[in-house]
Formats: structure tokens, sequence, C-alpha cells
């Protein structure tokens, strides 16, 4: 290189460094056998270590950010709800006398908005009017319950971010005369204009004879409780497709005198049979353990406003709690609306050690170095960071939304703020 200019001199291949980045496969006797660079790191890692600072290492991500709850730096990892109700659905409930005609239905008006399809260039009062037709012709002088939008920041922003994705349609004043001019989705992305339209609408509906409820945030529970209020008076149906809205009601129909069922909407291309839950039914086959501890088995693994925890499904949780009463008084910890935080943080972590199969007197960052030796152990791929435990640290701010989240559908959100 001595003398030569940049732009002239060339490496020699034979002269190059071999890292084990670059090694894919090695001979032996004549015969090449693959190896993956990152595996025989993390097998000589565990086999080599003498300097004890691993148990120190694994206290720590590792990662920009924690990958078994995040799937980038500003996501969380999205929840999976369906799979909790596919878990709690069994042929006992399914066999379940079905609903009489003469009830009260109770409708999810965030469901509702979504069940006509819209016209470009229909007047907006041809659009009320189906709504209202829609409703009138098939639950009669229903109830329905809105969620409200407000401009101040929620714990349910992540989830409103992805479902809008990158389309947010642009602020519309309108009046029953005008025409739409944008599509259904655009215009239902800005929340000054659902807003406005579920208000318009509202009105419509009180109109036609229905009762009309606004929540001032989410409406989950508002559509529980108003439902159970229902259910003293009469027997009563609620129409929604949210398996927040089943779970709550699986919490709170031990109240109803009459009875009470949940019915998601079927959707068309779904091959699927339409369920119909008899709460009473489904309270008697899930059992009160299940019961009491169903908000915090639904938010710990994942709902909209909490993480997914990456490999672990929600039927886990569900045979958990049934079978180790360990787990079932952590669960009781995140409903007591007088836990410290101290408290939810130690019980977050004990759960979590829980369902990742950890022995009671096991800490999160202690279950990652085992499962890390084990997984490395017998792994034919280099082990990724989300299959292990978060680290405590992590694990902290997961337990403390979780219980914030829970104490919101018991009705203490006002004495829990997410802050």
């Amino acid at each position: 290189m001595t003398d030569q200019k940049v732009v002239e001199h060339t490496f020699r291949k034979k002269d190059r460094a071999v890292t084990m980045g670059r090694i894919r496969s090695v001979k032996i006797r004549d015969e090449v056998v693959s190896v993956d660079p990152l595996l025989l790191f993390q097998r000589l890692l565990t086999a080599g270590d003498r300097s004890g600072e691993l148990p120190d290492i694994f206290t720590y991500e590792m990662c920009s950010y924690p990958p078994a709850l995040f799937e980038s730096p500003d996501v969380m990892r999205s929840a999976n709800k369906a799979s909790l109700a596919d878990s709690l659905w069994s042929p006992t409930i399914a066999e379940s006398p079905k609903h009489p005609d003469q009830v009260q239905y109770v409708l999810d008006g965030g469901a509702l908005l979504h069940r006509i399809p819209w016209t470009k260039g229909a007047l907006w009062e041809e659009i009320m009017t189906m709504y209202t037709e829609y409703v009138t012709n098939r639950y009669g002088k229903a109830t329905v319950v809105f969620d409200g939008y407000r401009d101040s920041p929620s714990t349910k922003d992540c989830t409103h971010a992805r479902r809008s994705g990158s389309c947010i349609g642009a602020a519309v004043h309108f009046d029953d005369t005008m025409a739409l001019q944008t599509k259904k989705e655009e215009f239902l992305s800005n929340q000054q204009n659902k807003q406005r339209f579920i208000t318009m609408l509202g009105y419509r509906l009180e109109t036609a004879g229905c009762d009309v409820h606004h929540a001032k945030g989410d409406a989950d529970l508002l559509v529980v409780k108003v439902a159970v209020d229902c259910a003293e008076h009469k027997d009563t149906v609620v129409i929604a497709d949210d398996t927040d809205i089943l779970v709550l009601l699986i919490h709170y129909a031990g109240r109803a005198k009459h009875n009470l069922w949940f019915k998601p909407n079927v959707k068309r291309e779904s091959k699927k049979p339409q369920r119909c839950w008899n709460m009473s039914i489904t309270r008697c086959h899930l059992g009160s353990t299940v019961c009491s501890s169903i908000l915090f088995l639904h938010a710990v693994l994942g709902c909209d406003t909490t993480s997914r925890l990456y490999g672990i499904g929600k039927n886990k949780a569900v045979i958990k709690v049934k079978n180790d009463v360990f787990f079932a008084r952590q669960a009781e910890v995140f409903v007591d609306s007088r836990s410290s935080p101290e408290n939810v943080i130690e019980a977050g972590n004990h759960a979590l050690v829980s369902l990742y199969n950890g022995a009671e007197d096991e800490t999160l960052n202690s279950l990652r170095l085992r499962m890390f030796y084990e997984k490395t152990a017998r792994s034919t791929a280099a082990l990724e960071p989300r299959t292990l435990p978060p680290t405590s640290g992590a694990a902290k701010y997961h337990s403390l939304r979780v219980y914030q989240q829970v104490q919101v559908w018991l009705g203490n959100g006002d004495q829990k703020p997410p802050e």
C-alpha cells in the first residue's frame, strides 16, 4: 500500500480477515457443513464464560427496546384478542339455549359504524337514515352506546394509530344537506369527524325511539354497565364484536337478574358459525377463579392498551389461573384497588415468570439467562431476543400499565390515572 494512490490500490482476497460473521460453512473431511455464525457465537459464549458476568449482562435487554413486548421502538406488540374468545368457547356454551325474540338489545356504537357501507356522493341525511333504519328494523328500540373522542392523549392512542395507519383525514364541516366527498375510512380516521358524526347519528336514533349513551372515552365499560342495568328488568342481548366487551360481561354478568347474552356479528367472509354466549352458562362453565381474574388475564397478555407477550398465547393464561394457585394470587393483586405500585411490580414479575414456566423463586432476569442456556444448547438456529422473557425493568412498566387498565375496567379509572 505504501506510496500507492487509494483509487489504484486493490486488496487481495487471500489477505482478507475471516470473521465469524462471514463463515457460512466449513469443510470437514471433504464434507461441507453449514454453520450459523450467530448460533456458534452463542454456544461459545455459554460454554466459554469464565468471568461470571453473564447473570449481570442478562439484566439488560441487549436491544434498543424490549422485543418481547415491542415490535419496534415505538410500537407495542398488537394483541390477538380474538384468541381469548376462542380459548373460552366450549361445546357447553355452544349448546346453551338461544335467546328469545322479545329481548332488549344493547349495541356497541363503534361496531355499528362499520356495519353500513358509504357511497361517495350520498347526502349525509341519507347516510344517517340508513343507520337509523338498520337499527330499528333489526333491533327495534335498541340501546346504543357510542365511544367518545377527545383531543387529549390516551393509553389507546397506539391502537388508534395502528388502525388508521398513515391515513389521517382532514377535518370536515358538514350538515345534513351536504354530500360525502371522501372515503369512509379516511373520514372516520379523523377523530373530530367521527365525534361530530356520532353526535348527529345519536340524535337521529333518539328521535327514532332508541336510547343513546355517549361515553367520555372508550365505551366498552359503559356498554356492559348499561347491559347489566337493562338485565335488571328483562332479558338482554349485547351486539358487539370486541372481545373486551365479552371479557367485561363475563366479569360483571353475575349481577344481572335476567338472562344476558353476548352476540358478535359474523363477517360475511367468515366461515365460522355465529356464536351466542349465554353469560350465566359461560360463567358457570369457566368457574369463579377465571371469572374474577379474567380482566387481568386479558390485559397482561395484550389488549388495546397493553402489549402482547411474544410467544405466549391467551389460552395458556386461562389454564394457568385454573391450575396454578401461585399465579392466581398474583392476579388478585391487580384486581385490588388498594395495591401499591411496589406490590403491582412484584406481582407482575411473578406472573410473567409463571407464564414462562419459571419456578416460584426465580426472577425474570435469572429466568432469561436459564432460557438462553437451554434454547442455545438445543436449538438448530440462533436464538432471537424476542423469544426470551422481558427484563424486570421492562416488565415493571408493563405491569403498571396492565394494573391501570384493569382498574379502568373496574370503574376506578379516575382514582388511577395513567400518569
